[in-house]
């Protein structure tokens, strides 16, 4: 191409040379054209035919473009041959690179051929490494010699053209690969299942708005979807676990395999597969791997850190089935706290190259649904039309719609004939929107026996049936168990908060329950003044369990367990009723002729019934615990339920564990509800008893200092704390809050189904130390102002004394910024009042000289002032400066409120250095309890999951490998410590683990005789020597630091 204004090295013709041509000239192009001079017409007709200059430039312009297509398409087919590839349009190997010009020019499957080439090499490159190891068995996986961490061995090396990050910056977000492409049609939208959810589903909403996306949520460990994906109707929520098969396990009441799940709801194929798990996912996929085929587009997975054989086993299986890593992402979460990141995320997508594509359609019919004989039930009437409608409006919503339940079961309604057009009014249009059916049914109730919220005197209170109401109840179980096999009743003022995320019919029905209520209720707490009311009705339940060769009632069925003596001259009370807002059963249990129509019959002549002192709570109750085994019984801890007009809440949660014992024996799961719905919104006081464990219950508490500047972390400990402990047991949680708002105190109840009460504090100097005393800098780091120094004072001496005052007997600190990170399958409390425990923690760490100035030479002067005498503590033997990490602490109210301590912590506090000295609480405490508390009373949790960024990251128990036992006692008083050196601080800069290494231990217990063994660790890991050791002491120890 050449320009009159540039260089051109070739000959330029006049513009008039470009208009004409001599005769000879035409000839020669003719011939060189392909134009025949034979023809007809001659030459000088073609002559005449010469093109104009627009034309001509054309016909130069498409030459060109031609030519450069033609140039690009040998040099792609060169680059192909040279990397060893077939070519991509067909051509066999021989001297000519032309390319078959009738083919396309390369497309993504070229491009596909080249990454797998470049896929492959990195295979073979892994392979060659192999060999420096000696295989698989060989690799360390934290390979500091070679710089190569586990990870290392598995690169993105599939190039992906539009590779983009979807979803929120730092955890949670995730690497994907044409997401754009996913975009369909409303008949074909993609498909995502996503299995980890949490409290953030940013993500999730992403794709769903950006594609269209139908987006299934699986979790077991929340009450529902965060706000902004539950009112996205595209994204459906699941709770239950995914695993490597369906059933139920230790931890979980619904399990379902990725496959399973897909046939059930008519799946064949999934877009996209995100999946975080916690661990689950190694077994979750090696069976899938198993099954032979992966029917994903791109599988996005956070992988926790696993063995190096079950790493390779995991993405040889992806390999095996066309997977390629195209994105890595590591979790620096673990970094904060000074340790290797374990969790890294991985993105991989299908080859185009896989022989077999996916299927023309992801969707089939579902497979039939399970235990479809069933039915929901209510009474009602229009005088609480009200109430009705918020009912039936959160059946549709958390029950029919939410899970697909349309059509599937019926709802009936029971109310009196004269109410019916007005009720069919209001609600069938609730239920065509719902798309389930609402049968109307009369029953006769007196209009003076209907519930009602107003208290009343004597047993009744408020909130219970009379005689024709507790008749009518009868009348309706009876009725619906012959046509149905299970039954679902909800009370006419009870609102779903949250969807069921499940089929709570099919639940029961798999692993085999007969009987579950909502939770239990103490009548001396609500409706009922006193357990004295049913005193007659508890006597004629034994009478007839002795007539009916029943089992008698025992544990909190019926009241206090009993000696026989008493047993037999006097009944029991009825300390513990069941709720009835919410009540699944299987109606093998209500039929005619059953254990409960006898009961009911049996019952109907004492005087409460008769006389309307109280509803079908307590016949209830009392049929359960008579006729339902224990095995059989559930508690649906995790629904989430508004009664009485919204006055009383009952937040959502995880799936609770199957239950191994009856509920209501001391010990048992229903016990942890007590209470739980407290009145005027509030979320009640801690219940009297059961855990679900073998230990008792104790009036404790767990307590945290709240922030209003850093609700977002305190609502994740409190959800951890659900999660890994409060789902089971169910404590309350006192939050001290300086001014929070009500928004703020709303959001946190929101977030936890924990029982929450907030206590407001008054920070202020005490009136000994004047604000010009307060110094801002003492030379203790990091610096703290004047609010942290408040914050120290009061946790060292303030917060029990509130606490104990409040009733409680055990106080459970927690920091807002501190989780949980494990199952904590007992109930602490009742392991330590069993033990005879009075403090416990999870470790020590030694505080920076700076901080601690003094005080503990005035500790000691206040024990000799206070005549205590040294020997008969550890006080000398605990070295100056070490503290237990007190943001995880467990104490008995004995230990921090007794008068000893009360003297010893004013002496503390008059001196004023937590003012000005920033003398810290855990420093403070710590010296009390080397002073007050036997070392055979202090117990180390070191079984206990604990993270507090960047300071303590303590794995749970049964994450460590080679597991340890876990110690009963801290042997403190046994430890020889030597101070003349003090240590460094580790505060902020080093991790401690503080576990045995299995491995040390065994080559010592070769050597050494049967006393030699671990006995804890504080700022390092000790090893007591034998009698045997040099020394010759007779009591050696080795310390490992670092």
């Amino acid at each position: 191409r050449s320009s009159p204004s540039g260089p051109c090295r070739c000959p330029m013709l006049p513009r008039s040379n470009l208009r004409k041509r001599t005769a000879p000239d035409v000839e020669k192009r003719g011939s060189q054209d392909g134009i025949d001079d034979a023809s007809p017409a001659g030459p000088s007709q073609h002559a005449k035919e010469v093109p104009t200059p627009r034309a001509q430039g054309k016909s130069y312009g498409m030459r060109t473009l031609v030519g450069l297509a033609l140039l690009s398409a040998i040099v792609v087919l060169g680059q192909l041959r040279r990397l060893g590839l077939p070519d991509a349009f067909g051509a066999k190997a021989g001297p000519s690179i032309m390319p078959d010009m009738r083919m396309q020019p390369p497309s993504a499957l070229a491009l596909a051929q080249v990454s797998e080439v470049i896929y492959q090499r990195m295979r073979e490159r892994r392979k060659a490494a192999l060999t420096e190891t000696d295989g698989i068995a060989g690799i360390d996986p934290f390979d500091q010699v070679h710089g190569r961490y586990i990870w290392d061995w598995f690169t993105p090396d599939w190039n992906c053209a539009d590779r983009e990050r979807v979803g929120p910056v730092g955890d949670g977000g995730y690497w994907t690969c044409g997401i754009d492409a996913l975009r369909r049609s409303e008949g074909s939208r993609c498909l995502m299942y996503s299995y980890g959810v949490r409290d953030d589903s940013r993500f999730e909403t992403e794709v769903v708005r950006r594609v269209g996306c139908e987006v299934h949520a699986f979790d077991p460990t929340i009450g529902g979807l965060p706000p902004d994906a539950a009112e996205e109707p595209r994204i459906r929520y699941h709770k239950q676990a995914v695993g490597p098969k369906s059933g139920h396990d230790g931890n979980f009441l619904i399990v379902e395999s990725i496959l399973d799940t897909m046939a059930r709801l008519g799946h064949t194929w999934l877009d996209i597969l995100k999946i975080d798990v916690e661990a689950s996912e190694w077994s979750v996929f090696e069976a899938l791997f198993a099954a032979g085929k992966l029917p994903f587009g791109q599988v996005l997975i956070e992988l926790h850190y696993a063995d190096p054989g079950a790493a390779f086993g995991f993405f040889e299986g992806f390999e095996r089935n066309d997977f390629r890593i195209f994105a890595r992402e590591t979790n620096h979460q673990p970094c904060v706290a000074g340790r290797l990141p374990v969790a890294v995320l991985y993105s991989l997508v299908r080859s185009p190259l896989a022989p077999w594509p996916p299927p023309s359609s992801a969707r089939v019919a579902p497979r039939p649904p399970q235990g479809a004989d069933a039915a929901v039930w209510m009474l009602g009437r229009a005088g609480r039309l009200h109430e009705l409608v918020r009912t039936v409006k959160g059946l549709a919503a958390g029950f029919f719609v939410s899970w697909n339940l349309r059509g599937r079961y019926p709802l009936y309604l029971y109310a009196p004939e004269s109410d019916m057009q007005r009720l069919r009014t209001a609600l069938s249009p609730l239920a065509v929107e719902g798309g389930f059916e609402i049968r109307y049914r009369a029953v006769e109730v007196g209009e003076a026996d209907w519930p009602s919220w107003e208290a009343s005197a004597g047993c009744g209170g408020g909130g219970v049936g009379g005689p024709s109401y507790w008749a009518a109840e009868l009348q309706v179980r009876t009725e619906l168990a012959e046509q149905f096999g299970w039954l679902m009743r909800i009370g006419d003022d009870a609102q779903l908060a949250k969807p069921f995320g499940y089929d709570p019919f099919v639940m029961m029905a798999e692993v085999g329950k007969s009987f579950g209520v909502l939770r239990g209720i103490r009548p001396v707490d609500e409706q009922y003044p006193s357990a004295d009311c049913f005193a007659e009705l508890s006597q004629a339940a034994t009478d007839f369990a002795a007539r009916a060769a029943l089992r008698p009632p025992r544990g909190l069925a019926l009241g206090r367990p009993a000696t026989p003596a008493k047993q037999s001259k006097e009944p029991e009370l009825l300390p513990l009723l069941l709720g009835d807002q919410l009540e699944v059963s299987r109606t093998s249990l209500w039929r005619r002729g059953s254990a409960y129509a006898e009961l009911h019959a049996a019952l109907t002549d004492v005087s409460g019934a008769r006389s309307a002192s109280f509803g079908d709570s307590p016949l209830q109750t009392l049929h359960a615990a008579l006729n339902v085994p224990e095995e059989q019984w559930h508690i649906f801890a995790d629904v989430g339920m508004v009664a009485r007009g919204g006055g009383r809440q009952l937040a959502a949660g995880g799936l609770p564990p199957p239950l191994p014992r009856n509920p209501m024996h001391e010990g048992g799961l229903l016990h942890s509800g007590l209470g739980a719905m407290g009145a005027n919104g509030s979320n009640g006081t801690n219940g009297t008893n059961g855990t679900g464990g073998e230990y008792p219950r104790q009036k404790a508490a767990i307590y945290v200092l709240a922030d209003g500047r850093r609700l977002g972390r305190l609502i994740e400990m409190l959800q951890s704390v659900d999660r890994h402990f409060n789902r089971r047991f169910s404590y309350p949680i006192v939050v001290f809050e300086e001014q929070l708002l009500p928004a703020q105190k709303a959001r946190l109840s929101a977030a936890t189904h924990s029982p929450l009460t907030f206590v407001p504090v008054d920070f202020r100097l005490p009136a000994f130390i004047g604000e010009d005393q307060v110094p801002e800098k003492t030379g203790c780091l990091p610096e703290r102002g004047l609010g942290y120094r408040h914050m120290c004072r009061f946790q060292a001496g303030i917060v029990n004394m509130k606490l104990s005052e409040m009733g409680y007997d055990w106080h459970w600190r927690m920091d807002d910024d501190s989780m949980l990170t494990g199952e904590v399958s007992y109930d602490v409390f009742g392991y330590m009042a069993s033990k005879g425990f009075r403090y416990g923690f999870v470790s020590t760490v030694r505080d920076d000289d700076a901080c601690i100035v003094g005080l503990w030479d005035t500790a000691k002067t206040y024990a000799q002032r206070a005549r205590i005498g040294l020997k008969d503590n550890w006080f000398t033997e605990w070295p100056r400066g070490n503290v237990f990490y007190n943001n995880f602490e467990i104490s008995h109210a004995s230990v921090f409120t007794s008068p000893e301590y009360r003297a010893y912590f004013d002496h503390i506090d008059q001196n004023g250095g937590i003012y000005t000295r920033r003398w810290g609480d855990a420093p403070i405490k710590s010296i009390a309890v080397s002073l007050f508390v036997p070392p055979e009373e202090v117990h180390r949790f070191g079984d206990i999951g604990y993270r507090h960024a960047p300071f303590i990251d303590q794995e749970p128990e049964y994450l460590r490998r080679p597991r340890t036992p876990a110690r009963t006692a801290a042997p403190l008083a046994a430890l020889p410590w030597k101070t003349e050196r003090p240590l460094r601080s580790v505060v902020g800069r080093f991790h401690i683990d503080a576990s045995a290494d299995a491995d040390l231990q065994r080559l010592l217990a070769l050597k050494a005789s049967d006393e030699p063994g671990w006995i804890g660790g504080d700022v390092a890991t000790s090893i007591r020597l034998d009698a045997r050791a040099p020394d010759g002491d007779g009591q050696s120890y080795m310390w490992l630091f670092g």
